[in-house]
C-alpha cells in the first residue's frame, strides 16, 4: 500500500480479463454432484423455460416445440457436465446453465 490507497497487482502473464479475477479452484466432483443434484430437481421448470425460448425465437411452432426443447436441454447438460470446472462455487447453478444455451 502506497500513501494509504491499496495498489491493484496485476500479473502479466495472465490475459487481461483472467488477471483481475481471483484464481478459484473448483473441486469438480462436489459440482458435479452439485450441478446433478439441481438438474434433477429443477428439469421439467428449465424445460419449460427452454420451450418459451423455442417459441418466442420461433425456432419451432406446435408439436415440434417440446422435440426441440428437449434436444437444446440435452445438449446443454452434455455440455455443462463436459466443462464442469468452470462451475463458479458461488454461482447458482441455473444462472452458470444458462450460458449453455
Amino acid at each position: 500500500m502506497e500513501g494509504g490507497i491499496a495498489i491493484l497487482q496485476i500479473d502479466p502473464k495472465k490475459p487481461p480479463v483472467d488477471a483481475l479475477m481471483p484464481d478459484i479452484r473448483v473441486d469438480t466432483a462436489d459440482a458435479e454432484k452439485r450441478l446433478r443434484q439441481f438438474l434433477q430437481e429443477n428439469i421439467p421448470q428449465l424445460l419449460g423455460i427452454i420451450r418459451f425460448y423455442v417459441v418466442r425465437t420461433g425456432l419451432a411452432q406446435g408439436e415440434t416445440v417440446q422435440a426441440v426443447a428437449a434436444d437444446i436441454l440435452y445438449e446443454a447438460i452434455s455440455e455443462a457436465l463436459a466443462h464442469v470446472e468452470r462451475f463458479d462455487p458461488m454461482t447458482q447453478p441455473r444462472a452458470a446453465l444458462h450460458r449453455f444455451w
